[in-house]
């Protein structure tokens, strides 16, 4: 809710739970807008995947990210793990990420091997659709990964600011110390 409200307030009006209601679907989001006309939008979508499908099924549609919200890094990813987890299994995790890294340099440095290595391993035939988002997935890949605080403190702020989390300077970097 709090994502749909700050892209009101962004765009001069106002969202509240007394006027929208959430229906619980499956993550066939694209089918479900097509299928159901008292749809009006749908939730936990990614843009390297239902926002490439809407575009390629013609799709009149407003994809609401950080930045139309503004709800900071409100898709972003990371890695995190306990101090705890992390001493037990260090070696693990820091191979995990080694090549994470590594993959994702050479699916981004070299797309049709990324092609291939998709449908090689999910044995499906190559199709416009799944290329485009393929081909959008390997556009938004950083690496390398590290923690990075400055990222996340936009984020941060605004839970803080609608009461979710508070965290002392001291308990947010500590966020990020290996």
């Amino acid at each position: 809710m709090e994502i749909l409200a700050r892209y009101a307030k962004k765009n001069g009006f106002s969202i509240s739970r007394d006027n929208v209601t959430f229906v619980q679907k499956d993550f066939y989001h694209i089918k479900n807008l097509q299928e159901d006309p008292n749809l009006d939008g749908a939730w936990l979508c990614f843009y390297n995947f239902e926002g490439v499908e809407a575009t390629h099924e013609g799709l009149d549609f407003t994809f609401m990210d950080q930045h139309l919200s503004p709800y900071p890094n409100f898709s972003a990813l990371e890695i995190l793990t306990t101090e705890d987890i992390y001493n037990a299994k260090k070696d693990a995790i820091d191979t995990f990420i080694q090549v994470t890294n590594q993959m994702t340099e050479l699916c981004k440095n070299d797309p049709e091997t990324a092609h291939h290595m998709y449908y090689n391993y999910s044995k499906t035939e190559a199709d416009a659709l799944m290329d485009a988002i393929i081909d959008n997935t390997l556009s938004r890949l950083i690496t390398p990964i590290t923690p990075d605080a400055n990222k996340w403190q936009e984020l941060r702020e605004m839970l803080a600011e609608i009461d979710i989390v508070m965290l002392t300077d001291e308990q947010y970097q500590s966020l990020w110390a290996l």
